[in-house]
């Protein structure tokens, strides 16, 4: 007999069972192939749907009504603190304004959320002048990337200057800004000293 290793002979009741057996493990393994892949794709999917829901949107969607987005009085203090600080920095840097009193701060929302159009009414002090001019000046809050707010008086964006001008034809800040303007007009008349400086400011800016 020959001393080389021989391969089993399989009779046909075993070649039978053997291949009954093969397509039954296949089968099994197919199965719990596919139960896998859907179950991970219905978790993905619950992932993807719980994503959606709990997402928070980043559009004011009532800004551009005046009816759901009213012009408020400011009541947050770190808003408050942050334009207190632009004014303290705008007075250090200006040759011709001592300080900025009475600051008053209304706000109303941006488009993106978060954000907030700023209309600042305040009496500036002009130096060597007694009478304080009354002002207004339209500002942009938005947070930083550490939750500080920056207030930002020139803006770059196009599309944000189209939001803040629209948002400002509204009603509430038309009002607000004949209001301050009657009062402007009013200091001015009834101190001459104070007119004859404002006039001198806008010449030298306009060289």
């Amino acid at each position: 007999m020959s001393e080389e290793k021989r391969m089993p002979v399989l009779t046909g009741q075993k070649k039978q069972i053997f291949y009954t057996g093969l397509v039954y493990l296949l089968v099994c393994f197919m199965t719990a192939g596919v139960t896998v892949f859907l179950t991970k794709e219905k978790k993905d999917e619950v992932k993807e749907v719980s994503a959606v829901v709990t997402e928070e949107p980043k559009v004011n969607t009532g800004y551009a009504a005046m009816e759901t987005n009213p012009l408020l009085e400011n009541r947050d203090e770190e808003l408050a603190d942050a334009v207190e600080a632009y004014y303290q920095e705008l007075s250090g840097k200006e040759a011709y304004a001592e300080a900025y009193d009475g600051i008053a701060i209304y706000t109303k929302d941006g488009k993106a959320k978060g954000s907030r159009i700023l209309y600042v009414r305040y009496n500036m002090k002009i130096r060597g002048i007694y009478t304080e001019v009354p002002g207004l000046e339209t500002l942009y809050a938005v947070k930083d990337k550490d939750g500080k707010f920056d207030i930002q008086a020139e803006i770059s964006d196009e599309q944000i200057q189209t939001i803040i001008e629209e948002v400002s034809a509204q009603t509430d800040v038309q009002e607000l800004f004949a209001q301050v303007e009657a009062d402007y007009e009013q200091a001015l008349g009834s101190d001459a000293m104070l007119a004859q400086a404002v006039e001198d400011l806008k010449n030298a800016v306009d060289q």
